[in-house]
């Protein structure tokens, strides 16, 4: 997915120091969202610790999976 992104944004002139900054951005983002998240999940559940960090671990995952199906599907529509 990355690869393909780059080459898209490549071929337009596109900046790489502009893409790593904003990659670090978003991961760094996301790192911050997701752990207080668990931290939150973790103090709601008291008794239920191990199944809190799981359902954050699933919720990251779906969304990712959404994030890549739908950049899939933006490639092949747009041909690419």
């Amino acid at each position: 997915m990355f690869i393909s992104c780059l080459r898209v944004l490549l071929a337009d002139n596109f900046n790489i120091y502009i893409l790593m900054i904003l990659w670090f951005f978003c991961a760094f983002g996301t790192s911050i969202v997701f752990n207080s998240l668990s931290t939150y999940l973790i103090d709601v559940c008291p008794g239920f610790d191990a199944s809190a960090i799981a359902l954050s671990n699933c919720i990251r995952l779906i969304i990712r999976h959404f994030l890549f199906v739908g950049f899939c599907i933006y490639q092949l529509l747009s041909g690419i």
